[in-house]
């Protein structure tokens, strides 16, 4: 009786931990978005920084993928990175990517507007486009990976 207890118990545990793995691709923790953000730009994600709105696309069979998120960041490390951005080889200037997840994202600014816009386009192994839009209030960035 004791087998049929541990075989059925592995074989729940063993469920869950696929569920939870299958839930987490589908959506990704912030974790995720925070090494999106230091992948984009180049900096570590604030200690201060909060992600408010985030969304993902799942990966797929190349690996490309996209994500979007909008993250509270201090006045001080939000007036910095613009610098920043430029030095890694970020241009300035409107984005002009469509996607349905910014799309869903402008709805979310609550009367904000996108102020200042930074893009960087990439030819890695494919095309690999970092975008980084600053909002009207000095606290929230807008940050999206797009790879195709």
């Amino acid at each position: 009786m004791d087998r049929i207890r541990l075989i059925a118990f592995i074989s729940v545990a063993a469920l869950l931990t696929l569920c939870y793995f299958i839930y987490t691709a589908i959506y990704p923790g912030d974790r995720f978005y925070k090494q999106d953000f230091t992948e984009v730009s180049g900096v570590d994600f604030s200690d201060s920084g909060e992600i408010l709105w985030k969304k993902a696309t799942y990966p797929d069979q190349f690996g490309d993928y996209e994500s979007l998120s909008m993250i509270k960041v201090s006045p001080d490390f939000y007036h910095s990175l613009p610098d920043h951005l430029i030095g890694k080889g970020f241009k300035e200037g409107p984005n002009t990517i469509y996607s349905s997840a910014l799309n869903d994202l402008r709805q979310e600014l609550r009367g904000r507007t996108i102020s200042t816009e930074f893009v960087l386009e990439t030819q890695k192994a494919g095309a690999v486009i970092y975008y980084v839009g600053f909002l009207s209030d000095h606290e929230t960035l807008i940050v999206q990976r797009m790879s195709w």
